[in-house]
């Protein structure tokens, strides 16, 4: 279940625009917009400057409110026209073929269960050929704030496709998603937004989380500094238990290998002999071996 994706004004914002001189300005603006002339300037500068500072305000926020919008709904409508299988939706049965490829992708969480199931009210109807609504856009662009198992999600942005890590989850226990928190331009243009929900907030992959989360895996052992959570698969949208394993961090420079065997050793567990002309790195066991064989 996506939360709203939409920018949303507070309630002593909405208030206050309820109020009679928020109402008269927005109606005579409308008025004036209606109007294919630029006379109404001065007279529409005379009733801005008639209203009191806070009304003042309360449409300042409401314009800059609309216009946040409009480019996120503009930013979709583009996101959705690259999608080739996106744009191939036109109704009920080519939506659940799309989301059925989806599922090959997005295992766990389940594609299915974060979009839901597709129905009428998906599309506009107003037009000749069914188009998708821009709020089930955004559903199946997996764009926003997820409800998933308690937990809120949001799918992590990448400038780089090759990012090996897939889902968001915020740990702020208070935190309840009403708007698109962490919208930014990363360009100039629309289609050069970002959408970082949980900018600024405490939040965790969600694979290290699960891997940590004894209700959902059972007990593990504890992690150690060198240590890190990655995929069996290689997809950072399979969180299934079965898919988490424990990967050792490579420390820098080139790994130690033993001159016999060929594995990584460490400084520890091998030594460095000098043989005529040369040092050759040896493993403790394959050490061992060879003494045995003299």
């Amino acid at each position: 279940m996506r939360r709203n994706i939409w920018k949303e004004l507070s309630p002593d914002i909405l208030k206050r625009l309820e109020g009679e001189a928020c109402q008269e300005y927005l109606r005579k603006l409308e008025e004036f917009n209606n109007v294919d002339s630029n006379n109404h300037i001065d007279e529409e500068k005379k009733l801005y400057d008639a209203l009191e500072p806070e009304d003042k305000a309360a449409i300042d926020a409401e314009f800059e409110n609309r216009s946040l919008n409009d480019d996120v709904e503009g930013y979709i409508h583009i996101t959705a026209n690259n999608s080739i299988p996106l744009r191939q939706v036109s109704d009920i049965q080519s939506e659940l073929k799309f989301i059925a490829k989806m599922q090959y992708k997005y295992i766990y969480p389940e594609y299915s269960q974060l979009v839901g199931q597709p129905s009428d009210d998906d599309f506009y109807t107003d037009y000749q050929s069914n188009a998708l609504t821009v709020e089930r856009k955004a559903d199946l662009l997996l764009l926003g704030v997820f409800e998933w198992k308690g937990l809120y999600i949001t799918k992590a942005y990448h400038q780089n496709k090759d990012d090996p890590r897939g889902w968001l989850v915020c740990l702020e226990p208070d935190y309840l998603p009403t708007d698109i928190l962490g919208v930014k331009y990363i360009g100039k243009q629309i289609d050069q937004m970002a959408f970082l929900p949980f900018n600024g907030l405490k939040s965790q992959w969600l694979h290290d989380y699960l891997f940590d989360c004894d209700v959902e895996l059972g007990n593990r052992s504890p992690r150690n500094n060198n240590q890190y959570v990655t995929f069996r698969d290689s997809n950072p949208y399979n969180c299934l238990p079965g898919n988490l394993i424990l990967a050792k961090k490579r420390g820098r420079g080139r790994p130690m290998l033993c001159g016999v065997c060929g594995k990584e050793t460490t400084r520890e567990n091998s030594m460095v002999i000098s043989e005529k002309y040369k040092k050759t790195r040896y493993c403790l066991d394959c050490l061992r071996k060879m003494a045995q064989e003299r």
